[in-house]
């Protein structure tokens, strides 16, 4: 992220300490051609598409909102409104780098949630990349994610 020239805004659900800020800002190494804020990424994503803010990265990496099947549909809706919102402050030719940790979202489920969110947006996407977690993150036998 050195190298950029916009803002980076990391957003949480406002608790700074999640996001390890003092870590952040130092890794950013910003020299003033940064912005950090720890605020609610809903009432955030919402307020920069009204405002016209545009990104050329927004990252969604929320964390696991499906720890158990009962919660599946629900966190599904919520990839959704997520993802819409962060498509709708990308700016054209921009990228989107979208994530999940819920076990119970299959990667095939996280695709369907943007290509609705890019339906909702009225923008067109195109995948460009398809990752796992880390070779350091356990994967439990018998439980693919």
């Amino acid at each position: 992220l050195n190298g950029c020239n916009a803002d980076f805004f990391a957003t949480t659900n406002g608790d700074s300490n999640a996001l390890g800020v003092s870590g952040e800002v130092t890794n950013l190494g910003s020299q003033g051609k940064h912005s950090l804020c720890a605020v609610d990424c809903w009432k955030f994503l919402s307020k920069a598409r009204l405002d016209g803010q545009r990104f050329d990265i927004v990252i969604s990496d929320p964390p696991s909102m499906a720890p158990n099947e009962r919660a599946r549909s629900r966190a599904l809706k919520a990839y959704t409104e997520l993802n819409t919102g962060a498509l709708g402050v990308v700016r054209p030719g921009g990228l989107l780098l979208a994530c999940s940790c819920s076990s119970h979202i299959s990667g095939r489920d996280l695709r369907t949630t943007v290509e609705a969110s890019a339906r909702q947006v009225g923008c067109s996407i195109e995948l460009e990349s398809r990752e796992r977690a880390a070779s350091d993150h356990p994967i439990r036998k018998g439980f693919p994610e």
